[in-house]
């Protein structure tokens, strides 16, 4: 399965104008034997099995809800659904993408994963439209549409988007203004080496299993213990973790003197199946609840954060 993906956002005022370029757009799909997956709210879902009769039990309808719980959780949503057409033998892949911003618990966090998810599929088999409900969505977000989809739709109507931008440009932009500040002393500080790393994971251990739920402690331990190793496989000196509690959050900072990861979405793209390398920043990413990546003078400087809250 190879192709180029096309991505457009549907900016729609009533259930009309949805139904007019998405209807379409989903039957033109069947009639050709591309794949069809649709994650939207239950309102829209109903709307379009109505109005598409016998041609729905040929769709996947998923609930957006459970496909984006988080960015990292949506990309491996949709990178699941294209290998499971892939083996089938389906070689394109429609979909209908709408995220809940209105019930999203944290709906600034999503803005970084338009730009985010273009840059991961771009060489995906696959056309999405984004849907954007302009009667109950703020007009920032039908903005940030407009920046984050190289093409708008509108029924039968098809054109390009003028205030797009480059999605890198984007995310580094983004990133920059979200930027964690820790001030103070951490209150757990670790140096490690390579031979030292099992000492290090052990009291980075002690610190997480005192802050965090038990249902969590594995995987922060996890995530932390990937982003330490992976300091150490590629700097030449002491990786350190620094730990810190805040107002609901463990949050640990991993610096090393290893090469900058000047890739901005890095640990977002998924690696080749089968994998056998790369998986590090991938796996951090899907164990922690935020993960940011920067830069200081020495080196990288991971963030990770996950939520004391059981």
């Amino acid at each position: 399965m190879s192709g180029t993906l096309v991505h457009d956002a549907l900016i729609y005022d009533s259930d009309e104008a949805y139904l007019a370029s998405i209807v379409p757009f989903l039957q033109e799909g069947l009639s050709r034997g591309d794949g069809a997956v649709v994650a939207t709210h239950d309102r829209n879902r109903d709307l379009l099995a109505a109005e598409l009769g016998s041609h729905a039990d040929a769709i996947a309808f998923v609930p957006a809800t459970d496909v984006y719980r988080s960015i990292h959780g949506a990309i491996r949503t949709y990178d699941d659904v294209l290998d499971r057409f892939r083996r089938a033998g389906t070689t394109a892949v429609r979909a209908i993408g709408e995220i809940p911003y209105g019930v999203a618990t944290d709906a600034d966090a999503w803005l970084r994963y338009e730009p985010i998810a273009h840059s991961v599929f771009a060489d995906a088999p696959l056309h999405v439209i984004c849907p954007y409900d302009a009667r109950t969505l703020p007009a920032s977000l039908i903005e940030h549409a407009e920046r984050t989809h190289p093409h708008l739709t509108h029924g039968a109507e098809r054109r390009p988007s003028l205030a797009f931008t480059d999605p890198e440009q984007l995310v580094r932009a983004m990133r920059s203004a979200d930027a964690t500040t820790l001030l103070g002393t951490p209150e757990l500080l670790v140096r490690s080496d390579l031979p030292d790393l099992r000492t290090a994971r052990h009291v980075i251990g002690d610190a997480i299993e005192q802050h965090l739920p038990s249902d969590r402690r594995e995987e922060a331990l996890l995530a932390i213990s990937e982003a330490m190793a992976n300091g150490v496989r590629h700097g030449t000196g002491a990786t350190t973790a620094a730990l810190w509690t805040r107002a609901d959050e463990l949050v640990c900072v991993i610096r090393n003197d290893g090469p900058a990861i000047s890739d901005p979405f890095a640990g977002y793209r998924p690696p080749a199946r089968p994998a056998s390398n790369g998986m590090g920043l991938w796996i951090t990413r899907q164990l922690a609840d935020r993960l940011e990546i920067d830069h200081d003078e020495r080196g990288p400087v991971i963030t990770l954060a996950f939520s004391t809250r059981s």
